[in-house]
């Protein structure tokens, strides 16, 4: 106790009140998280501080203080454990009503439910059902104008992310701007770090890469300089990075910035992240040529999302899992991931049907492309013109490359370079790459036919001479592979000399300090690196190679 008063005294309240719990001093323990809780959680981002003291705190001194309840369940928001917050709200909802029935402090009663219908609607949106979070936010924000600065950014960014779901990346982009603001004013740091993240997700959408990229390192800054490098947030904005680099072919990048998000993606995350994160790390094990690695990735990917019950992940990353099968030309594997996902019929009508549709076009089109040719270019004109009108740049890339392919499959070759010509203008000043390179022998017969005098002297020329490199060369598997054998991390080369020890995967990421899934991840860059398959390959060609 003395220990603690003299913590709470010099400034040094989280500590104080671990000394506290380890007294059993309940009351003045509790009394000290009421008063830090708000600025721990909220304002920081220390999930991981309320989440442990709520192990410790018994719950009738706990109920005592609602500000406590309400940042815990903020802080389960952000994590799979939703029994426990719903457990929360409602508790909270209960308090509501007690207070209501005994009909004083209307002042207190209306901040309760101001606090308890934010976290709603935050949780909501954490939840990926952004449109529904987005309806929310709207209503809080008309009802609490008054609000603090920094809840209303909080529904800002809840509202942000419900425009990236509809496509209006201005409207998206013009609420983050204000919330910006809000948040700046309030020095609601973590919030704020939530708005870069939010702003670098709008900008992919859109296909505005550099865009992206900048709100990412702005972001990171800001994390750095204000949170204590928070891993959590780091870990969003690393995935994204990963995401810009491979696209724009910076592969060691792109690797460089999944192993600084891989500690948290996992456990931490955001659904636009993890299918970043499960797709970027896929398409490089296909690029090493590890085709069992990457297949493994994206149906370990669907199974996180089915877990945290996010059905936008699952069916993207089922997508991924059909695009590959096809591209490798496993049409049938390809049809039968198609068919359990309900992608196997091309979608008929405009985009704004719901969130399959966009799924449907992309995987379909893919296995039906030899099959159905005619019938895939028919069904991709409206939708690239779709994209096109709502300026969806890389999208609108992806899509007339999938028909100008089917175009060649069809023997309209002029039709086909026609598609592939429209491509790489859009792509040249976003510096698309890896859109063009992913599909390997398939594109080179085109790219090989481009009309270097057309495109003289345009902003196209140089990419499409850059592709014509890189693409139409003898034995081309969709661009330069990454070579075997390839320098390992520090954390790699860890996990690789633990492997000696005989422990399981589960001893060893507790050793490490992470989680079993974790620990996968590093597994599969580990042996994809050593060009091996297993535990026992990896331990042969490490000692093969010197390594250990």
């Amino acid at each position: 106790m003395r220990g603690a008063q003299w913590l709470h005294a010099n400034a040094h309240v989280e500590e104080a009140v671990n000394y506290m719990i380890r007294a059993q001093e309940w009351e003045q323990a509790t009394h000290w998280v009421a008063d830090s809780v708000e600025e721990l959680v909220f304002r920081r981002g220390y999930h991981q501080t309320i989440l442990r003291w709520m192990n410790a705190l018994p719950e009738a001194f706990v109920d005592r203080y609602p500000v406590i309840r309400i940042q815990y369940a903020f802080a389960l928001s952000f994590y799979p454990r939703y029994q426990e917050y719903e457990a929360q709200i409602y508790r909270l909802q209960q308090l509501l009503q007690h207070l209501e029935a005994q009909a004083h402090d209307a002042g207190g009663i209306e901040e309760l439910r101001c606090a308890v219908e934010m976290q709603v609607a935050m949780s909501v949106g954490l939840r990926d059902e952004a449109m529904r979070g987005s309806e929310l936010a709207a209503a809080w924000l008309a009802r609490w104008p008054e609000a603090s600065l920094r809840r209303r950014g909080v529904m800002g960014n809840v509202l942000s992310f419900g425009h990236k779901t509809l496509g209006h990346i201005d409207a998206g982009l013009k609420v983050i701007a204000e919330t910006r603001q809000w948040l700046e004013q309030s020095e609601g740091y973590y919030a704020l770090s939530w708005t870069a993240y939010l702003e670098a997700v709008l900008h992919l959408k859109r296909g505005s890469y550099f865009d992206s990229r900048l709100a990412c390192m702005r972001g990171l800054e800001l994390v750095e300089r204000r949170l204590h490098g928070h891993p959590g947030q780091s870990s969003l904005l690393h995935t994204l990075l990963a995401g810009i680099c491979y696209e724009f072919d910076e592969i060691e990048k792109a690797l460089e910035h999944l192993e600084l998000a891989s500690s948290s993606v996992k456990e931490y995350a955001h659904a636009d992240a993890v299918i970043l994160a499960y797709s970027t790390q896929a398409r490089i094990q296909h690029l090493r040529g590890d085709e069992t690695g990457a297949l493994a990735m994206l149906r370990e990917g669907q199974e996180h999302g089915e877990r945290r019950g996010w059905r936008r992940v699952t069916l993207s990353l089922a997508a991924e899992e059909c695009r590959s099968l096809a591209r490798a030309e496993h049409y049938e594997e390809a049809r039968l991931v198609a068919t359990r996902f309900d992608f196997h019929d091309l979608p008929a009508g405009s985009d704004a049907t719901p969130l399959s549709f966009d799924k449907t076009l992309r995987a379909a089109s893919r296995y039906l492309l030899k099959q159905s040719p005619k019938v895939v270019v028919e069904a991709l004109g409206v939708a690239i013109e779709n994209s096109q009108q709502r300026g969806l740049a890389h999208r609108s890339v992806e899509l007339l490359v999938l028909r100008a392919l089917a175009k060649k499959e069809g023997e309209d070759w002029a039709g086909a370079l026609a598609d592939v010509r429209r491509a790489v203008t859009i792509a040249a000043p976003r510096n698309y790459v890896r859109v063009f390179l992913d599909e390997g022998r398939e594109l080179a017969a085109l790219i090989d036919r481009l009309d270097m005098e057309q495109l003289r002297g345009s902003e196209a020329a140089p990419l499409a001479r850059r592709l014509q490199r890189a693409m139409c060369m003898p034995e081309v598997q969709g661009g330069a592979p990454i070579g075997k054998g390839e320098e390992l991390t520090k954390r790699e080369l860890s996990i690789l000399k633990r492997l000696e020890s005989d422990l399981s995967n589960k001893e060893i990421a507790e050793a490490i300090f992470v989680s079993e899934g974790t620990l996968k991840w590093h597994l599969h860059n580990v042996y994809s690196k050593l060009n091996v398959k297993n535990r026992s390959g990896a331990m042969s060609r490490a000692r093969a190679l010197g390594i250990i």
